[in-house]
């Protein structure tokens, strides 16, 4: 028969259990990244490309983040209407164990420059959209259609010859409770669409830069970083062993 020392042992050695067991509940899997030209006119050109991704875990919060340059350019003569759309996205799949998880305080922090070097004061126009956050996993589906759980976005236009610089960083108030079992994935998407209108066989050659952090840029660019803090959701077995452990406690003040 247990006495109260005894009790208060076990109750002490079964929460350090749960704290043990509580980052086996959520397990960050392998860091991909890629570059990818979705459509392109002809007489368009990568220059140059570079990229580089990471993970960060500890007790309490996970992060992602992603560096690299690259550069397009359009030969004169490209087409009365040519245009690139390049988007980079970096990924990190996150499994969850047989408990929930609560992650919140969502970060994206970016710092990167789009260039229209070349063109005209109109042409040509860069069009940036940035995205990151938690899709859900859905087998059999693109990841275009991947539902996105908790997530930042937002972007800049660029607009003739001329260069945006972006620095900022911003936290999402909401929290989400992803599912015990659950398969997601964290991401950074960046997509950068330039159009060049009415361009012709003698107007100056444009091209179009990103740069954030990569070989080129990395002492002058952090590039771009998601993170997010996180805990288990106790389930009633797991409250069951804190609660006596409080009664206990209460007992000895008395």
């Amino acid at each position: 028969m247990f006495n109260r020392t005894t009790l208060s042992l076990a109750l002490v050695a079964s929460c350090a259990l749960m704290a043990s067991n509580a980052g086996a509940q959520i397990t960050l899997g392998g860091v991909g990244r890629v570059l990818d030209n979705r459509r392109s006119n002809d007489g368009i050109n990568l220059i140059d490309s570079n990229s580089s991704a990471g993970k960060e875990f500890a007790a309490g919060s996970a992060a992602l983040w992603a560096k690299g340059d690259w550069s397009v350019n359009f030969g004169p003569g490209s087409g009365p209407r040519s245009w690139i759309n390049y988007t980079f996205t970096a990924w990190v799949s996150i499994t969850i164990g047989r408990v929930p998880v609560r992650v919140s305080d969502l970060t994206f922090d970016r710092n990167a420059k789009w260039v229209n070097g070349g063109g005209t004061a109109i042409n040509p126009t860069t069009v940036v959209n940035y995205t990151a956050g938690i899709w859900e996993e859905i087998p059999g589906n693109t990841t275009e259609s991947w539902p996105l759980i908790i997530g930042q976005s937002s972007g800049i236009t660029v607009t003739g010859n001329n260069l945006r610089t972006v620095d900022n960083s911003t936290t999402s108030p909401l929290s989400y409770i992803l599912a015990a079992g659950g398969s997601y994935s964290l991401e950074i998407r960046v997509n950068t669409s330039t159009t060049l209108r009415n361009m012709k066989v003698n107007d100056p050659t444009i091209s179009v830069t990103n740069e954030f952090g990569g070989d080129w840029s990395a002492d002058t660019f952090r590039g771009f970083k998601v993170g997010f803090n996180w805990a288990t959701v106790p389930t009633p077995g797991t409250l069951a062993p804190m609660a006596l452990l409080g009664l206990v406690a209460a007992r000895r003040r008395r």
